[in-house]
């Protein structure tokens, strides 16, 4: 996953990252992931992946701070 320091993107198990997107909540977020938002492109730029796929993934990184 591209979510690391070099980037401006959430860090996995880093709360105060997150905060500001769960405030949008979670459909937001799904949507962001699978559509794209600002730099980040749909899906990562992995378009082979399916919805649940995606949903699957933003789960898996805000498992930690849920």
């Amino acid at each position: 996953m591209p979510h690391d320091r070099r980037r401006r993107c959430p860090i996995r198990g880093n709360a105060e990252n997150w905060e500001p997107r769960l405030e949008k909540g979670i459909d937001t977020l799904y949507d962001h992931a699978i559509n794209g938002f600002q730099a980040m492109p749909p899906k990562g730029g992995q378009l082979g992946l399916s919805d649940d796929e995606v949903k699957a993934a933003v789960d898996h990184l805000l498992e930690p701070v849920l």
